[in-house]
C-alpha cells in the first residue's frame, strides 16, 4: 500500500471542513457585525427615536404621512441609523415629510434605502455622518445638513418633479466634506415651474473638500438656470468631480460657482454648460467654470 498516497488522500476531508469553517466564519460575523450593538429596532413608521445608541432595520417599511418628519426621527444625541439596506417608503404623493430627521449631534446615518420623501434626509444639528445611503424618487432635496456634516459615498436618484410645488430643489444642500457621491437626475416640473432652479451639490461649510462627485442630469424649467456644485461659503477645495450639465437650455447653467469667498477648483472634467474656460492644458476637456463673479475665487488650474 502507498502510504504517502494514504496521507494525500486524507488531508483532503480536513483541508476541505477547514476552508468551510473559514469561508463561513466571515460571513456570518458580518451578517451579525450591524445587529449585535443594537439598542433598538425601527419596526414601523414613523418612529421615534429617544435613546442614544446604534438603530437597526430588519425589513422594508412604509409611511403615507403628509408632513412632519413621517419617517425616522432622532431626538437624541449620538444616534447611529443603520438601515441594513432596508427601505423607508412614502407613498403619499406631493407629502412635505422627511425621511429621516434629526436636530442633534454625532449622529451616523448608513445603509438606508430612502424613497418617495419630500426631503430624503434633514439634520440640523453638528458632526454628523451620512453614508453609503440610497435616496431616490425625492420631491425636493435630498440630502440636507448642517454645514459641518461629512456626507460621502451616497447615491441620489431622481430629485424633483413634484407637481404641487415650485421652488429649487437640489441633490445635497450643506455639508463640508462631501466626497464619492453620485447624484443622477435633479429637475424642475415644467407645468408648475416657471423659473425652475437646479442644483447636484450646494455645499455651505467652509474648509472642506468637495471631491470625487458625480453629477449628471440636471434639468432646469422654464427660465431656471442649473448649477452643478455650488460654494456658497469661502475656502473649499473642489477637485476631481465629473459634471455633466442639461443637454438644452444653457443659457444661465454654471458646472461650478464660487459665490460665497475664495475657494479652488481644479481638475474637474464638465461639459454642457453655457459658461466654459476653454484655456486648460488639455485638448477636447471644456471647462465651464466661473468660481470669479463673487468674492474673487479662482481657478487653479492643472
Amino acid at each position: 500500500m502507498d502510504f504517502h498516497l494514504l496521507r494525500r488522500k486524507s488531508r483532503w476531508p480536513v483541508l476541505a471542513a477547514w476552508a468551510a469553517l473559514l469561508l463561513c466564519a466571515p460571513l456570518a460575523a458580518f451578517a451579525g457585525e450591524s445587529r449585535d450593538n443594537c439598542v433598538g429596532w425601527i419596526d414601523s413608521l414613523p418612529a421615534q427615536l429617544d435613546t442614544a445608541g446604534t438603530w437597526c432595520m430588519r425589513g422594508n417599511l412604509t409611511t403615507a404621512s403628509a408632513g412632519g418628519g413621517g419617517g425616522i426621527q432622532i431626538n437624541r444625541n449620538n444616534v447611529v441609523v443603520d438601515c441594513n439596506g432596508y427601505r423607508i417608503e412614502n407613498t403619499l404623493p406631493g407629502n412635505r415629510s422627511s425621511g429621516i430627521w434629526a436636530s442633534g449631534t454625532n449622529h451616523i446615518v448608513r445603509n438606508c434605502d430612502v424613497r418617495g420623501f419630500f426631503v430624503g434626509v434633514l439634520m440640523s444639528g453638528a458632526s454628523n455622518t451620512i453614508e453609503d445611503n440610497l435616496l431616490q424618487d425625492i420631491g425636493h432635496v435630498g440630502i440636507q445638513t448642517d454645514p459641518t456634516t461629512v456626507i460621502r459615498r451616497n447615491h441620489i436618484l431622481r430629485v424633483g418633479g413634484d407637481a404641487t410645488f415650485e421652488g429649487h430643489n437640489a441633490g445635497i444642500v450643506g455639508g463640508s466634506d462631501i466626497t464619492d457621491n453620485v447624484i443622477d437626475t435633479v429637475f424642475a416640473n415644467p407645468l408648475v415651474n416657471l423659473n425652475g432652479f437646479v442644483t447636484g451639490i450646494s455645499v455651505s461649510g467652509s474648509f472642506g473638500a468637495i471631491e470625487r462627485n458625480r453629477i449628471r442630469n440636471l434639468q432646469p424649467a422654464g427660465n431656471g438656470y442649473a448649477w452643478g456644485i455650488h460654494a456658497a461659503s469661502s475656502q473649499n477645495y473642489i477637485r476631481y468631480n465629473h459634471i455633466v450639465g442639461p443637454a438644452l437650455n444653457k443659457a444661465a447653467q454654471y458646472s461650478i460657482y464660487c459665490q460665497g469667498g475664495e475657494s479652488h477648483a481644479r481638475d474637474n472634467i464638465v461639459s454642457g454648460f453655457a459658461y466654459t474656460w476653454t484655456s486648460g492644458p488639455t485638448s477636447g476637456i471644456t471647462y465651464s467654470i466661473v468660481c470669479n463673479l463673487m468674492g474673487g475665487s479662482n481657478i487653479d488650474k492643472l
